[in-house]
């Protein structure tokens, strides 16, 4: 199974691929899925989902006669949207449920097929998700002026070092050609005579 994570929040997209690998085994997904992870103005977590459909599949039976079977299209993409960005992280619990609600409509399951708590997301924490963590993206500090200042002076330093290794390098091979030089001139001198 392929997971693609689009994470348009601070919340760390390796512990949501973490999250949603261990929330798609233990509903046994095998199929490829494209998970988007968005804000949202309030506090509570929704999503959407494509719902998965039963097609038509040309088979033969038995005898060789055609005949109609049907198969599940499970869907392929979960959007889901969670409230601003908390220290603590987002609601495990809340988070978690909505994520098997919206695998459930991926697999062919509608509201009138979900139990009342599977529709409503209000189940406890599932087994999958317990020791599970989604924590906030590590906040990078601006560099300071000074900062700046000083790594433009060490670049400065290395470009020096730099052009002084390349003239020091050219002195070698001026010293190198004048002296074939010289050894052509004498050589072309000496047989002149």
């Amino acid at each position: 199974m392929k997971l693609r994570i689009q994470n348009y929040t601070a919340y760390r997209t390796v512990d949501l691929r973490r999250f949603f690998t261990a929330g798609l085994r233990a509903m046994v997904v095998t199929r490829s899925k494209t998970i988007e992870v968005r804000y949202r103005s309030g506090r509570l977590t929704c999503s959407r989902a494509t719902l998965g459909a039963f097609e038509e599949v040309s088979a033969v039976d038995a005898d060789g006669l055609p005949s109609k079977k049907w198969r599940l299209d499970e869907g392929r993409w979960i959007r889901m949207l969670i409230g601003k960005p908390s220290p603590s992280g987002p609601d495990l619990r809340r988070f978690a449920r909505v994520f098997e609600h919206e695998v459930l409509h991926n697999k062919g399951v509608g509201h009138r097929e979900m139990t009342p708590a599977q529709w409503r997301c209000d189940e406890p924490l599932p087994k999958w998700a317990d020791g599970l963590v989604i924590r906030l993206k590590e906040v990078k500090a601006k560099p300071t002026a000074a900062d700046r200042v000083a790594g433009r002076a060490e670049h400065a330093r290395e470009m020096l070092a730099a052009y002084e290794r390349k003239q020091k390098r050219v002195a070698t091979l001026l010293k190198k050609w004048r002296a074939k030089v010289r050894y052509y001139e004498r050589r072309a001198a000496a047989k002149a005579l």
